[in-house]
């Protein structure tokens, strides 16, 4: 069954990326750009002006493609040496958490390229008179203004795109702190009396204790910022086995027990079972 369930998983994968690729492969070949360029009046162009070629659409889009490849590659690799427990109930950001906690050299490379590539477009779009990021000069394109845009329809897309952040924001929030709304009796939670009381609520509502939040957080992440310090010596009990796995930003629950509670992070040294962890931003878990 679990190789069922990898196998499933990695082919869901390959038909997200080819989905994520083609959408702005397509839409750039055949009207010259994705919805949100077409909306405020922008157009992708060869740059002699004329429409751009399957082949120019290809080579734009070709690192994203690279890129979302070596994602599926890193994803079968873990289900491969049966780092994945429960593929059913596995998200996206558990599999990446996954992934930064083995501390693979090429896992590792990849974070920090992937943030160069976004940088070196910005940076590379402020050097040269035409505004040209990198993925243009690698196809031959430019990004070209097909009409003048009026203030109304400009200020409109701010406000769209403000709101569009506010929703992602509060529902980021939601995500870290109330395990994606899964847990609406939150307080008797929070403050549990014994493991198997911990245990019992959450096989009720179907929460998998190693994966609560969309930042692939497990239940000791949670309760570090979330619960007194008794109650948090009470989750650690039930799961200690957590004590050392990373979230999508490689916080352990110790670093987020450093930043909220210096006497939960004593009571997960006492436990003589932390190691020491470094987060992708060079933090360390142990002081």
């Amino acid at each position: 069954m679990p190789a069922k369930s990898g196998t499933q998983f990695i082919i869901g994968i390959l038909i997200y990326s080819v989905l994520y690729v083609s959408y702005s492969l397509i839409l750039n070949w055949k009207f010259g750009g994705t919805i949100g360029k077409i909306l405020v009046g922008l157009r992708v162009k060869s740059i002699d002006g004329s429409a751009i070629k399957l082949n120019q659409a290809l080579r734009r889009s070709s690192v994203d493609f690279i890129f979302q490849m070596i994602q599926v590659m890193q994803f079968h690799a873990l289900i491969k040496q049966g780092q994945i427990d429960i593929l059913p109930d596995v998200s996206l950001s558990a599999m990446r958490a996954s992934m930064y906690d083995q501390k693979n050299i090429l896992t590792d490379s990849m974070f920090y390229v992937e943030i160069a590539w976004l940088f070196s477009e910005f940076i590379s779009m402020q050097f040269n008179e035409k505004k040209r990021a990198l993925h243009d000069f690698i196809a031959g394109t430019i990004v070209l203004t097909e009409f003048r845009r009026t203030k109304g329809p400009k200020a409109l897309m701010w406000v769209i795109g403000l709101l569009f952040l506010t929703f992602f924001a509060g529902l980021s929030m939601s995500a870290s702190d109330d395990t994606v709304g899964k847990i609406p009796f939150q307080s008797p939670l929070w403050s549990a009396k014994s493991p198997q009381e911990i245990r019992s609520m959450l096989t009720e509502h179907d929460i998998a204790p190693t994966n609560v939040n969309a930042f692939g957080q497990n239940i000791l992440h949670v309760a570090a910022k979330t619960t007194d310090t008794r109650t948090f010596g009470v989750f650690l009990h039930a799961y200690p086995e957590l004590i050392n796995t990373s979230d999508f930003f490689g916080d352990s629950p110790g670093h987020i027990a450093s930043r909220f509670s210096p006497e939960k992070l004593e009571l997960m040294k006492n436990t003589g079972l932390m190691q020491k962890k470094i987060n992708r931003f060079g933090e360390a878990n142990i002081p």
